[in-house]
C-alpha cells in the first residue's frame, strides 16, 4: 500500500524540524531550552546516584526524545492520532520507574531497621567508637543498607563530622525507622546515657511496629481488592455494553442532559475512589 503524498510531506517536515532542533542543541549550549534540558539530565543523574545506579540521564532523555519522535512519525504514517497518546507515557515513565525503585528500596531498608539497631547496639558494647561500630555493622549489613553505610563511612574518612555523616545518611534514605534509630543514637551520645540499651529498646519498638503494620495490611487487604474491583468495573462494564450493543450509550452522549449525567457520575466515581484510598491509607 502506497503512502499518500501529503503524509510524506508531513514526515519530511517533521524530519526537518527534528534536524533543526538537533542543530540548535549542538550550536546553542547556553540557550534557555538547553539549560533546562541539561538541568533535567543533572537532576536525573543525581537521583540515580542516590540509588547507586550508573548516571544515565542523557541516555534517558535521548530515549524519551526518540520515543516522542517515533510516536509523531507513526501518527503521520498511519494517520492515527492515537499514537500521540504514547508521548505522555514516554515523558512520565522514567520518573514513575525511579519512584517505584526508591519506594522498594526504602521499604527494604525499613524491614531491616530493627536488625540494624540491634547490630549497632551489640557493636557499641564491644567498642565505644560509633565510627568503628558502624564499620562493623556495615560488614554484615544486608543490601541495600550496606551501600548506605559504606558511603557514610567514606564521608567520615574524608573529614565529615559524625553528625553530618549520619544526617546525610538519614536524608538519603528517607526512612522513618532509620531516622528513629539514628536519633536515639545521637541523643544517647549527647546526654551520656546507655546507648546500647537505648538502641536495643529502639529495635524492639521498631520490630513491634512492623508487626502491627503487617497486621494492619492484612486487615485492609480485602478493602484494597474491593477498591480495585470497583475502580475497574464501571469501565469494563461500559466497554462490554458498547462492544455487545453499539450505540447503547448514544442517548447519554448526544444530549446535554446525558453529558451532564456522565460528568456527574464520573465526578462521583472519582470522589469515591479518592475517599476509599484515603480510608485505606492507614499508617501507624
Amino acid at each position: 500500500m502506497s503512502v499518500p503524498l501529503h503524509t510524506l510531506k508531513w514526515l519530511a517536515l517533521s524530519c526537518v524540524v527534528l534536524s533543526s532542533v538537533l542543530l540548535a542543541y549542538w550550536s546553542s549550549q547556553d540557550s534557555p531550552v538547553m539549560r533546562s534540558l541539561l538541568a533535567r539530565v543533572e537532576a536525573t543523574d543525581r537521583r540515580l546516584r542516590r540509588l547507586f545506579l550508573p548516571p544515565r540521564g542523557a541516555h534517558i532523555l535521548g530515549g524519551q526524545a526518540a520515543c516522542c519522535v517515533s510516536s509523531v512519525g507513526l501518527w503521520l504514517l498511519a494517520a492515527d492520532p492515537r499514537w500521540l497518546l504514547a508521548i505522555p507515557g514516554c515523558l512520565a515513565a522514567p520518573a514513575i520507574v525511579l519512584a517505584r525503585i526508591e519506594k522498594k528500596r526504602r521499604q527494604s531498608i525499613d524491614e531491616k531497621a530493627d536488625g540494624f539497631a540491634l547490630s549497632l547496639a551489640n557493636s557499641l558494647q564491644a567498642t565505644p567508637s560509633i565510627g568503628r561500630a558502624l564499620a562493623t555493622v556495615a560488614e554484615t549489613a544486608p543490601h541495600p543498607l550496606d551501600q548506605e553505610l559504606n558511603l557514610t563511612l567514606r564521608e567520615l574518612r574524608v573529614g565529615s563530622t559524625l553528625e553530618q555523616a549520619l544526617g546525610d545518611f538519614t536524608a538519603r534514605i528517607g526512612s522513618a525507622a532509620i531516622d528513629a534509630t539514628i536519633a536515639a543514637l545521637l541523643i544517647g551520645r549527647r546526654v551520656g546515657g546507655n546507648v546500647p540499651q537505648i538502641l536495643q529498646d529502639t529495635g524492639a519498638t521498631l520490630r513491634e511496629m512492623m508487626r502491627l503494620a503487617a497486621v494492619l495490611r492484612a486487615k485492609t487487604a480485602d478493602g484494597r481488592v474491593q477498591m480495585i474491583v470497583l475502580s475497574l468495573f464501571p469501565v469494563a462494564l461500559a466497554m462490554g455494553f458498547d462492544a455487545l450493543m453499539p450505540g447503547y450509550f448514544d442517548p447519554l452522549t448526544e444530549s446535554a442532559v446525558g453529558v451532564g449525567l456522565l460528568v456527574t457520575a464520573g465526578v462521583l466515581w472519582l470522589s469515591a475512589l479518592l475517599l476509599a484510598r484515603q480510608i485505606l491509607a492507614v499508617k501507624l
